[in-house]
Formats: C-alpha cells, sequence, structure tokens
C-alpha cells in the first residue's frame, strides 16, 4: 500500500480545492439565464499549440492532475458529434510526440447541469452554453463567473469569446486557470494554467485552437460622442459623453491622451461592458490653450478613436465674496432687518416705562380756579405798645 507523504497529501488538497472552484455542481437553473447548447454537429476545433511544464521537489510527487494529462501531447481534434436538449457529445483525437499511438476519446455533457464527463480530464471545461456574456455563470451553482467578453483571433480569425480568469493562492501556492470560449458556440479556444509553489513545486499547461471552423463572428463596436468640441475656462472642469454600442455584449477598455500637455483628463469608467449601448463620461480640466483629446478603444483584434477639440479660455472666475457664508446682498438686507427689529423693540418699551399701566392724560386743560395763585406771606403779630420798637 502506498504511503503518501506530507507534503504530496497538501499539494494535492490544494489542488482539489481548485478543482472544485471550477467544476460546474449540480443544482437546478435559476435566474433568466438560459444554459442551452450552442455547438452544432460537426462543428470542430483542432487545438495544435500544446504546451506542458512540471517540475517538482516534493518527495513522491512526480505528477499534477491539472498538467500531467497533457504531456507529451502534440495536439487535440475535437469535434461536436451529437447535441441533444442540455446535452453535448464530443469525439476528440489526440496525437502524441514521444512514439504513443493516437487514442480516440469520447466526452459528453450537460451545459445547465454541468453533469458528465467532459471535465473529467485535466479538469479542463471543453464547452458551456452558448450565447453567455459578461456577468454569467458558465453553468448553475458555483459555475465558474464569466470575467468579460471581448473581441479575441484565433486561427486567424475573430470571435467574441468569453473570458474566465480564476486565481487561487493560499499557504504560498498561487495558481492560475484562464478559459476561453467562442460566445456563440461555447466551444474552448484555449486553456492554460499555471502553477507556483516557490522551491518546491512549479509548472504550467497551455492548450490553444489553431484551426476551427466555427462561423467567425467578427464582432465588432461603434462610439460616438455626444460633442466634438468644447469650450470651458482655466481650471474649470467640463464633460462630454461617449456612448459605445455593440450587438455581442463586448468589454472595451478605454484609453485617453491629450495634445499639448496642460490638459488633466479622466473617464468615469475606463472599462465598459457594452450591452447594447452604454456610456461613459469624460472629464477635462487644465490651463488656457487648444487641445486635441483622443479616446481609444480596444476590445480583442478590434479598436476605434474618437477625438474632440477642448478650447481653454481666459481666467477662471474668482470666488464670490461671501460674508458669513452669505453674499453681501443678502448679509446686509438681514442686518438692516435685525437693527430695524432693534429700534422697534426699544422704542416700545421705552413708551411702557414712561406710561405705567391704568395712567390716563386729561383731555382738558385745568380750570383757572384750579390754579394756585401766587404765596401770600403770613400777618404779622400784634405789637405790645410798651415794646421799644412800637415807639420809633
Amino acid at each position: 500500500m502506498a504511503v503518501h507523504t506530507r507534503a504530496e497529501i497538501l499539494s494535492f488538497l490544494l489542488v482539489l480545492i481548485a478543482f472544485l472552484s471550477v467544476v460546474p455542481l449540480l443544482t437546478s437553473v435559476s435566474g433568466v439565464t438560459i444554459y442551452s447548447p450552442g455547438a452544432k454537429k460537426g462543428e470542430w476545433v483542432y487545438y495544435g499549440q500544446i504546451s506542458t511544464y512540471f517540475q517538482s521537489n516534493l518527495p513522491g510527487m512526480t505528477s499534477n492532475p491539472f498538467i500531467t494529462p497533457f504531456l507529451h501531447v502534440a495536439s487535440i481534434n475535437s469535434t461536436v458529434t451529437n447535441v441533444s436538449q442540455e446535452n453535448i457529445t464530443l469525439s476528440q483525437l489526440w496525437t502524441f510526440n514521444n512514439g504513443t499511438n493516437p487514442r480516440t476519446l469520447v466526452l459528453w455533457g450537460n451545459v445547465a447541469t454541468g453533469i458528465g464527463n467532459y471535465t473529467s480530464i485535466g479538469f479542463g471545461i471543453w464547452f458551456v452554453a452558448g450565447g453567455l456574456s459578461a456577468g454569467d455563470n458558465a453553468g448553475v451553482g458555483f459555475a465558474p463567473l464569466i470575467n468579460e467578453t471581448v473581441v479575441a483571433n484565433y486561427a486567424q480569425s475573430s470571435w467574441a469569446v468569453n473570458v474566465w480568469n480564476f486565481t487561487f493562492d493560499v499557504a504560498g501556492v498561487h495558481q492560475a486557470i484562464p478559459y476561453v470560449w467562442e460566445e456563440s458556440s461555447g466551444l474552448l479556444l484555449e486553456h492554460s494554467y499555471l502553477l507556483s509553489y516557490p522551491n518546491l513545486e512549479n509548472g504550467s499547461l497551455e492548450i490553444k485552437a489553431t484551426r476551427t471552423n466555427i462561423p467567425e463572428s467578427n464582432p465588432d463596436f461603434a462610439m460616438t460622442l455626444s460633442n466634438d468640441s468644447l469650450t470651458t475656462l482655466v481650471n474649470t472642469t467640463a464633460t462630454t459623453t461617449l456612448t459605445l454600442s455593440s450587438p455581442d455584449n463586448l468589454s472595451v477598455n478605454l484609453a485617453i491622451s491629450s495634445s499639448p500637455t496642460g490638459l488633466t483628463c479622466s473617464m468615469s469608467s475606463s472599462i465598459v461592458n457594452v450591452k447594447t449601448s452604454t456610456d461613459s463620461t469624460l472629464f477635462c480640466k487644465g490651463a488656457a490653450g487648444t487641445y486635441q483629446v483622443t479616446i481609444s478603444g480596444t476590445s480583442g483584434a478590434k479598436s476605434h478613436t474618437k477625438t474632440l477639440t477642448y478650447q481653454v479660455n481666459g481666467v477662471a472666475p474668482a470666488a464670490p465674496v461671501t460674508i458669513l457664508g452669505l453674499s453681501p446682498t443678502t448679509f446686509y438686507a438681514i442686518l438692516v432687518a435685525v437693527v430695524a427689529a432693534v429700534i422697534a423693540v426699544t422704542a416700545f418699551v421705552t413708551l411702557r416705562k414712561r406710561k405705567p399701566a391704568g395712567e390716563q392724560v386729561s383731555p382738558t386743560a385745568p380750570q383757572p380756579s384750579e390754579i394756585p395763585g401766587p404765596s401770600m406771606p403770613p400777618p404779622a403779630p400784634p405789637q405790645d405798645p410798651a415794646s421799644p420798637t412800637s415807639q420809633l
């Protein structure tokens, strides 16, 4: 009975966790996404670019479930032999570059539930439902979430493709597992795997389509600007709207350049997932001058540009004068109203003090009899005849 080392068990568990994260699990279909085959019987993909590398210093760890199945494989020709309801069947012819005889494999799977053996070899997901786009799950349950839908070149042709790029980092182990499926058919066009476990285990795998009979979709997108020219003041932001449209739900990467220097620009979104029609706003401000601003949009092999003129004039108006946060007119109007109110209150209080309650002023002048006359001296006292003064 084989005895596994601790390092081998750890490595296997890490790979198993990554495997569970990419295999669609069985659940009921939910949401509005419809999972149905896009591939048609007779469509084929020839993977003529296959490369592998694996090196391990872990005792007893001589294989990797992602890489080992593809060691010495020269090519894989994968043909759709049957499509029935949600199920697809593939017949694959594998050739080798080490003298091993070619072999034929039959793979099948359900694009909604994930049931089947089509993920058993190298854990590669050879097909998904057709017509999916960025934001959709590649299947139900815990299936991979499609990151973006872009235009890409394979076998000298262009297609809209769905991309899922999974990265996994734990306990010093880094794994990256990207997939690329053709949007309409759902057939795999590219798959790779990167393993980095410094000083212990390293490896890589690349499988890429070099020929196919899938009809070329050659998807494209369009860009329009709400304004071809704008005039603004120094250091004042001016905006315009960029509208992107496409029937293929593409992801478009936007970049901005301006000439001459002195203008600062940014987009509200530099990566736009275009669903029929989607907007992104351009913001620019800078020093006085005339500028040519170019917006470049890229999706896979497709790219478009739009150019507009920014005219920046004069000096930006000074900030308005305020008093306690109010305009001078408002401030002084409030001040006058307050002073008037204070004066009115003061006058009212003064009158109240001078005229107590209940006191009334006579409406007529006082009568003469009521007016006192001049004061008279009191009569002299009677004199004594014998007094000396009476004889004078």
